[in-house]
């Protein structure tokens, strides 16, 4: 694995994560359980950022 491709994917985990953190802070306020949904939006968001930065 070259540095550029390790960069780009460290790039796609930490631009999944932040989505997920956001969903899950929308869905968190509209649910009332802000906690839950935010570790939710977090784990899902690094596990499709880490298999999309695989994948380029």
């Amino acid at each position: 694995m070259s540095k550029n491709s390790k960069t780009s994917s460290n790039k796609a985990i930490a631009a999944w994560t932040s989505l997920g953190i956001i969903i899950g802070a929308v869905i968190g306020s509209k649910t009332g359980e802000v906690g839950f949904w935010v570790s939710m939006g977090i784990c899902f968001g690094a596990a499709l950022g880490a298999t999309i930065g695989k994948q380029n």
